[in-house]
């Protein structure tokens, strides 16, 4: 059998057969690797398609190569052997050498092969390590251009009096930060890298170009006060972009996470106190980003996602963050009076002393969201879902809740003077110590399996229908007229409190949505 095995590889049609073969299986090879239909291996041997194929291709022809390798070897040491005598005929040496021959061209075609093979993934790194070095290059002429400055001859009205001085070069830099982003798009993975150089760009220049500080209106004794709701009102009117290479900075920085081929994971923006009053930031990606304490007054952040972002102490007056998305954010002591938050998500979210007095929060979806001590005076708050929130000690007074949903929310200690609750769901809520008075409306509130105490209602108006829905104790006071149920004269401490309740709404069945 080796020996029928021998006759027909030493055979002279033997070795272009093999030739022809050996091609076929690394074109196919090729193939299945570079459609686009496969998977993606998790092992490449190259970021190149075709060069990653050939590498597959090598691996999976090495152990037949080389059998052919060692056959053709030791099929031409065998007919150095037994190479025959000079007597014999010429027609059979003929032969004999050709067979050697083709064993010699075979065994070079092979290591001309391996040679080749080494050889092209040399120069595809090579040419790799040429192209890093350009795009680097690219990158650092753009960074360069991020602190370009031009030189400006002034002259006064006096004739042949002028002086030279100079300034930031704002188109130039402008050009810079659209380069970057054109690098990012062509390298996604260099995205990471662009938007901490744009955060720092950002940042470091709002230390220069401070924000404009809030107008503050004096008393003859000189004693500063809060500015009067008018002047602030024109004073954030008035409030746009400080310069154009930050705004679009900025709004770089909101893209990249969107580009196709970027991981939005590894995109960290940091614009911690940076200067972003009045910036067009719309529909733009700011999520988890460090945005602590930054200065955006009448930002535009309309549908502006920002996921888990943190904006501890962010000032965002008047802002326009319609529809934004800002699910889990940190808002603890952010300052966001007369801002518009209509049919925003905000659930889960942390806005703990927010101020939002006068804003429009209507539509706002804050199901589960933290709003201890919120400022909320005169806000309108129409149709909020506001299911399961923690608003205890929330400030409400005048504030605007017709139709809002705060089943099981919690608003112990609110203040909710002179709000309007008409048409609000508070079933399963918790109003221990909820202050309301004779301007606070309840008509139509449903309070279905909610709990009340120590609180003072004899001047709210508060039907007896709402009260029986509730489930109370004997430190709750109700205006004439009002029956209390039975056995509800006793002061409970709130373990005992709690418990009754519960039992009282599983007796009921009252659920909470």
């Amino acid at each position: 059998m080796f020996r029928n095995l021998t006759n027909t590889l030493t055979h002279p049609a033997a070795l272009p057969v093999i030739g022809i073969l050996l091609l076929v299986i690394l074109v196919f090879l090729t193939l299945s690797v570079v459609s686009p239909e496969t998977k993606p291996r998790k092992r490449q041997f190259s970021d190149n398609p075709m060069m990653n194929a050939l590498g597959w291709a090598g691996v999976i022809l090495a152990l037949p190569g080389l059998a052919i390798l060692i056959a053709a070897g030791w099929e031409l040491i065998v007919l150095a052997w037994n190479y025959p005598p000079l007597n014999t005929k010429a027609s059979e040496i003929r032969w004999h050498s050709s067979i050697m021959l083709a064993m010699l061209a075979a065994i070079g075609a092979i290591f001309t092969l391996v040679f080749a093979y080494i050889r092209s993934f040399a120069t595809e790194r090579q040419t790799r390590a040429t192209e890093e070095s350009l795009f680097n290059d690219k990158i650092n002429a753009a960074a360069d251009d991020l602190h370009a400055r031009r030189q400006v001859t002034k002259s006064p009205d006096e004739k042949d009096n002028h002086w030279d001085y100079w300034q930031d070069d704002i188109v130039r830099r402008n050009a810079a930060i659209d380069r970057l982003e054109g690098l990012a798009i062509e390298r996604p993975d260099i995205a990471p890298r662009i938007a901490r150089m744009l955060s720092i760009y950002v940042r470091e220049l709002s230390a220069e170009n401070l924000p404009q500080v809030v107008p503050k209106r004096e008393t003859p004794r000189v004693v500063p006060k809060e500015p009067s709701p008018q002047n602030l009102t024109n004073w954030m009117g008035r409030l746009s972009a400080i310069r154009s290479d930050m705004e679009n900075a900025a709004q770089t920085l909101g893209r990249l996470p969107k580009i196709d081929g970027v991981e939005s994971a590894k995109v960290d923006v940091d614009l911690r106190r940076a200067n972003l009053q009045g910036f067009a930031l719309h529909g733009l990606t700011f999520d988890q980003a460090q945005m602590q304490g930054a200065e955006m007054q009448s930002a535009y952040l309309h549908k502006a996602k920002m996921k888990g972002a943190d904006l501890l102490e962010a000032k965002m007056q008047r802002a326009d963050l319609r529809k934004a998305q800002m699910q889990g954010a940190s808002l603890s002591w952010t300052q966001m009076q007369e801002a518009d938050l209509s049919g925003t998500q905000m659930q889960g979210a942390v806005l703990i002393r927010a101020q939002m007095q006068k804003a429009s929060l209507g539509g706002a979806q804050m199901q589960g969201a933290v709003l201890s001590g919120a400022q909320m005076q005169r806000a309108v708050l129409s149709g909020a879902q506001m299911q399961r929130a923690s608003l205890s000690g929330a400030q409400m007074q005048n504030a605007n809740l017709m139709g809002a949903q705060m089943q099981g929310a919690i608003l112990s200690k609110a203040q909710m003077q002179g709000a309007s609750l008409n048409g609000a769901k508070l079933q399963g809520a918790v109003l221990s110590e909820a202050q309301m008075d004779s301007a606070t409306s309840l008509r139509e509130a449903i309070f279905s399996g909610a709990a009340l105490r120590e609180v003072d209602y004899s001047d709210v108006s508060i039907s007896q229908a709402q009260v029986d829905e509730l489930f109370y104790d004997g430190s709750v006071t109700f205006a004439e007229g009002i029956t209390r149920a039975p056995g509800r004269d006793e002061v409970l401490g709130w373990g005992d409190f709690r418990k009754q309740w519960r039992a009282w709404q599983r007796e009921k069945r009252y659920e909470v949505e």
